[in-house]
C-alpha cells in the first residue's frame, strides 16, 4: 500500500497499528498530528499539511476490544466519518 501511494505526489499515508486498546482518540490523535485544523463555514475542519489528500491507513483493525455492550467503538466512530462525513467532537 505504501508503494502504490508513494507514486502519487499529491496524497500521504498515515499507518495506526491497532491493538485490543486502540480508541477513537488514537484516531483523532493520528489526524491531528498529520493534519492542520482549519476554521470553515462548515465548522472546523481537518486539512493534510503536506499534500491534498490523506489515506489513514489502519492495521489489524480487527483487534480493538469491543466494550459491554458488544459494540466496537473504533468501528462505531469509524461508520460516523463515513456516513455523516465527518465527527463531532
Amino acid at each position: 500500500i505504501n508503494h502504490a501511494f508513494k507514486r502519487k505526489k499529491n496524497i500521504s499515508i498515515a499507518t495506526l497499528h491497532c491493538n485490543a486498546q486502540t480508541t477513537s482518540d488514537d484516531v483523532i490523535k493520528k489526524v491531528s498530528q498529520v493534519c492542520s485544523l482549519f476554521s470553515a463555514p462548515e465548522g472546523r475542519v481537518y486539512r493534510p499539511r503536506d499534500c491534498e489528500r490523506l489515506v489513514l491507513y489502519l492495521k489489524d483493525i480487527n483487534l480493538p476490544r469491543p466494550d459491554m455492550y458488544d459494540t466496537c467503538q473504533l468501528i462505531a466512530f469509524l461508520q460516523q466519518i463515513i456516513t455523516f462525513d465527518g465527527f463531532y467532537d
